[in-house]
Formats: C-alpha cells, sequence, structure tokens
C-alpha cells in the first residue's frame, strides 16, 4: 500500500507486525489473534494492566490495514522515544523487568489469560517504570497447560541475574550475543558450585539445564513434555520465581569513593542551558546522578537505562536511592540490594 512500510523487527510474529504509514507507527493485528485480542480487551485484563502502568497503551485506529486479506484490527501503540536494551542495564533494572513481567504473567493467568512470551526485549521503562511493549504476547489460558515461556523468563532474565549476582556483574552482556537469551546449560558451569545450595537457583537453572540437555540430546522422538500443571501450581510457580528473582538475588556492594560533586553541579547547570528535551548524550562521570537529577524534574530522558549501565558497580546505588523520586510505585524500588 502507498506510504505503508512493514518493520522487518515484527517478522517473527504470525499474529501481527508493526507499520509505518507517513511517518506514524501501526500494529496490524491479523485473524489469527482474534480471539486472544477480543479476550485481553474483553476481560478487563488491558485495563487493569494499564492502570498499573504495566503495559503500554493504544488505541485503535481507523485506517486501512497493510495488508487487508488477513488484517483483524489496526492499533497505533504510544510512541517511545528512546529503546534501550536488557544489555545495557544494570542488575536493578533488569531485575525490575523480571519482577514486572512475572507480575504481568500473574494477572493475566488471574484474567484465563497467559504470556507466551517471556522476553527480556519486549520491556522497556517508561516515564521510570518498566512495562511491555508488546500487546500481542498473552495467549489463552487452558486449565492443566504448563507455562509455555517458563525457558525463556529463566534464559533471559533469572540466568543473567544469577550470573551478574554470583560470578560477574559484567556477564550481562552475554545478552548482546544471545538474543534469545542465556543458554542454560552455560550459565550453569559458569555459576560457582555453592549456588547449589540454593534451592531456587537448583531447580530453575542448575535441574533445568540438565533437564534440557538431556531433552536435547535424546533418541526418543516422543514429547517429553507430557506433564499437566494446573493453575495452583503455576501461580506457585510464579511466587517462586518472584522470590528467587527478587529478594534472594542481590548485588553487594561496595562503596567507591564519590568524588563527583563539583561535575554534578557543572552537568546540571548546563543541563539548563540546553533547549534538548531528550537527554541520551550525557557522560557518567558523575555515576548516574545527573540523569536522575533530569528525571525528579520530570524532564524526559528515556536514555537513562543506557547512561547508568555505563558504570555497573555505581548505578545500583542511585538507582535504589533516587527511584522513589520519579517511579509511579509509592512503594519505591523492588530491587534489593545489599550495601
Amino acid at each position: 500500500m502507498k506510504n505503508s512500510s512493514r518493520l522487518s523487527a515484527s517478522f517473527r510474529d504470525p499474529n501481527g507486525f508493526i507499520f509505518k504509514r507517513d511517518g506514524i507507527l501501526y500494529r496490524q493485528i491479523n485473524q489469527s489473534y482474534a480471539s486472544e485480542y477480543s479476550m485481553l480487551m474483553e476481560s478487563g485484563l488491558y485495563a487493569r494492566l494499564i492502570k498499573a502502568g504495566l503495559l503500554i497503551p493504544h488505541e485503535e485506529a481507523n485506517v486501512s490495514p497493510a495488508e487487508p486479506a488477513q488484517a483483524f484490527k489496526v492499533i497505533q501503540p504510544e510512541y517511545l522515544r528512546f529503546i534501550s536494551y536488557p544489555y545495557e542495564w544494570p542488575f536493578g533494572l533488569l531485575k525490575e523487568a523480571a519482577l514486572t513481567t512475572l507480575s504481568i504473567q500473574k494477572r493475566a493467568l488471574k484474567a484465563g489469560m497467559i504470556l507466551k512470551d517471556a522476553s527480556a526485549y519486549n520491556i522497556q521503562f517508561v516515564r521510570g517504570k518498566a512495562a511491555l511493549i508488546d500487546t500481542l504476547s498473552f495467549d489463552l489460558y487452558h486449565e492443566g497447560e504448563p507455562w509455555v515461556a517458563y525457558r525463556q523468563f529463566c534464559q533471559h532474565f533469572l540466568a543473567p541475574l544469577a550470573l551478574m549476582a554470583h560470578t560477574d556483574i559484567r556477564l550481562n552482556q552475554l545478552l548482546r550475543v544471545y538474543i534469545d537469551g542465556v543458554p542454560l546449560d552455560l550459565a550453569s558451569r559458569l555459576m560457582p558450585l555453592r549456588s547449589r545450595l540454593n534451592f531456587g537457583l537448583l531447580t530453575h537453572l542448575h535441574l533445568h539445564a540438565r533437564l534440557q540437555k538431556q531433552s536435547t540430546n535424546s533418541t526418543d522422538q516422543r514429547k517429553t513434555n507430557t506433564g499437566k500443571m494446573t493453575k495452583q501450581s503455576m501461580l506457585g510457580l510464579i511466587e517462586n520465581l518472584f522470590q528467587v528473582s527478587g529478594s534472594e538475588l542481590s548485588l553487594c556492594y561496595h562503596p567507591q569513593d564519590l568524588r563527583m560533586e563539583a561535575r554534578f553541579e557543572f552537568d546540571c547547570r548546563s543541563f539548563f542551558r540546553r533547549k534538548s528535551e531528550i537527554i541520551d548524550d550525557v557522560p557518567l562521570g558523575n555515576v548516574g546522578r545527573f540523569v536522575f537529577f533530569c528525571l525528579s524534574f520530570h524532564f524526559h530522558s528515556e536514555a537513562w537505562p543506557r547512561l547508568v549501565s555505563i558504570s555497573p558497580w555505581q548505578a545500583p546505588n542511585h538507582f535504589c536511592r533516587f527511584w522513589p523520586t520519579f517511579s509511579r510505585n509509592s512503594g519505591g524500588c523492588k530491587s534489593c540490594f545489599r550495601f
């Protein structure tokens, strides 16, 4: 269609795709996703997620679809001016994204739906809070079916978080190489032996990796995943992942000499002389304080996850300290650190 261009980033989703028309981004929802989308909207799940700030909002657009033959609806999602990536996030932000994904899964399950994708690339930080950006990540829940995105969650969130907490904080860079998530067998080999004393890491990481490897090497062509999982069991799984990803994984922060007060003041003064509304090129000599300063004054700085990733050891301290200033969560930061 004239003035329409389908974006190549949507090639993996058979239920819809992003296209641009006259400079505006739209998303076509195909007929194959009609029942799931209707359930999302009519069950009240969409409204509850929007109210909680866990999903980016959209409007149903009155425009012609890019591919009318298979189209169901066309929506216009909220436009994000800056996109960051999981391998750019420090420990605290990756943990926040993990807990957000689990929270969405729990809410979806109670509404008769389930997350079919648990990719870290489906999460962005919008107005200082982690939110799901993929409206088509939901599927209908059928009693007895296991969580299809369980392995993906472990590879995208649990494995890198465990490696950062127990081995080396720089290992989040593995997400740059493995865009489908850190392989569990690799994560298991890189983890110290003492991590096997943690029941959550033992079951969700080490034993999970072993079972996955056995399944891959098995010559039996029959399906290995024939077990049933009740809704109550799945809720128990989510709660356990909440505990492992939340309170059981934290960083031991070693305070360093912060000699940046003068630089911080200089950067703030320089900022007020700028006309730009988006902060995306500020050097992080002040270990992230300037970015949080801008957010506390309600300036647009969607680039802050990328900026704080430059100094991964120092960013968590300021992340926790300044998070309640601009987060819509009255309880402040969910991430737990030991200082």
